[in-house]
């Protein structure tokens, strides 16, 4: 991101979410993104997964000029290329949880048998393979959340985007979604960027950046990266 800036009006009144941002993430590197609310976090989160577009500024994703692609190219880059873990989850009612992990890939083609497989080998990582065939409106909160980081997953992004994922799970199973964004990052050279107010969520990452009124004001290495708590996930296995 080159001198990313991003307005809009409010009522009338220009509200200026970011404000010049100069910012380079090297592949495989696991960054978090900390600020108070209304800092510009989750702008920069949707202008990073190209869901937004900036006022001024250039972004650069995977090799690609954003801003040098047309509507249709940028959907099909982002269903490609980045997994997009929401905030609110935003699974589909109608279908069951293996079916909402799967949408990115049903919306490009028909799901293999290997496709299916590896779906439910995510659902069963986070610790629902016993809910494969529930839909949302039978799930907890926190059981969403984890369809919705298991859908992330499933066309193996080179660029993973996370709005709070542990927001609304337990310890456990914030442990556990925290240790499968770590592994991606440092088995598969997978790009994290997370959005979070947890401290310790933050730890997990390689680098924390701190963001006030729409400006960086700290970028650092995180002080501390804890070694993954133990869970049911298999060493390697996404």
């Amino acid at each position: 991101m080159e001198q990313v800036c991003k307005s809009y009006s409010h009522g009338g009144t220009p509200v200026h979410a970011l404000r010049g941002i100069d910012l380079t993430v090297a592949g495989g590197e696991f960054v978090a993104v900390m600020g108070p609310s209304g800092s510009g976090k989750s702008t920069l989160l949707n202008i990073l997964s190209a869901l937004d577009r900036p006022t001024e500024g250039s972004i650069c994703l995977d090799g690609r000029d954003i801003a040098a692609m047309t509507d249709d190219e940028v959907t099909l880059f982002r269903r490609d290329r980045i997994g997009l873990i929401f905030q609110f989850f935003n699974l589909l009612p109608t279908m069951t949880a293996v079916e909402n992990v799967l949408l990115p890939i049903l919306l490009a083609r028909r799901a293999s048998v290997a496709d299916r497989q590896f779906a439910h080998d995510l659902l069963t990582q986070v610790g629902l393979g016993h809910r494969l065939h529930h839909k949302p409106g039978q799930l907890s909160g926190g059981e969403m959340q984890r369809v919705a980081v298991a859908r992330a997953f499933v066309t193996r992004p080179r660029i993973i985007l996370a709005d709070e994922p542990t927001g609304n799970l337990d310890s456990a199973s914030g442990a556990e979604v925290l240790q499968l964004l770590r592994r991606q990052a440092e088995e598969r050279q997978t790009t994290v960027v997370m959005v979070t107010h947890d401290r310790n969520a933050a730890a997990v990452g390689s680098r924390i950046l701190w963001i006030r009124d729409g400006q960086i004001h700290q970028d650092s290495a995180a002080e501390s990266r804890p070694a993954p708590p133990p869970a049911a996930l298999q060493p390697g296995s996404l």
